[in-house]
């Protein structure tokens, strides 16, 4: 993107509406590797890394017009404590706001690395015709659409949700979503 001119920063502080006003697209590449656990702030204890107040922030974002891209890097850690990298309950408190989720199944774990099919060329995914995927798959609600499909567990691993106000929303379950499968 800087290559192109595009402006990009990197963050690492709390997520409010003031602070994504200033952008047009929120890229969170792998957000949630942490457990989420409880940290003490000030008198509260607060989930940590997302706090649900950053998750109504990038909620009013999208819903103002902005565009939001999650990937990460699944496995995900289920929530019967079973090995990942990403915390599911973290994850979906997230991008469920937006019709999109990931599954919380042991089947979705493949054995080694495994590729994905496109379903569309639209532009997030272009000519691409195969996805590398070595974790967790999306479970896609009615108003998003699936643009890739891993058939051996029945789901998606790449989504969006595009709004009317021009915001849009992908989600992808493996960050090397846009590799031709290697």
């Amino acid at each position: 993107a800087k290559d192109l001119g595009i402006w990009v920063t990197e963050k690492n502080e709390l997520l409010t509406p003031e602070l994504l006003a200033q952008f047009d697209i929120l890229w969170m590449p792998d957000p949630l590797s942490l457990p989420i656990s409880s940290v003490p702030i000030g008198d509260q204890s607060l989930p940590f890394p997302l706090l649900q107040s950053e998750i109504d922030a990038i909620v009013e974002f999208v819903n103002s017009g902005g565009s939001l891209c999650v990937d990460f890097n699944g496995p995900v850690e289920f929530s019967d404590g079973s090995t990942g990298g990403t915390n599911i309950t973290g994850i979906n408190s997230l991008i469920s706001q937006f019709d999109i989720t990931a599954r919380d199944n042991q089947q979705s774990i493949g054995v080694g690395v495994s590729f994905a099919e496109t379903l569309n060329s639209s532009s997030p995914v272009g000519s691409t015709t195969k996805l590398t995927h070595v974790g967790t798959v999306l479970v896609v609600g009615p108003t998003a659409t699936a643009l890739t499909y891993f058939k051996a567990t029945d789901g998606a691993t790449v989504a969006i949700n595009e709004y009317g106000n021009g915001g849009r929303v992908m989600v992808a379950s493996t960050n090397f979503w846009a590799d031709n499968f290697g």
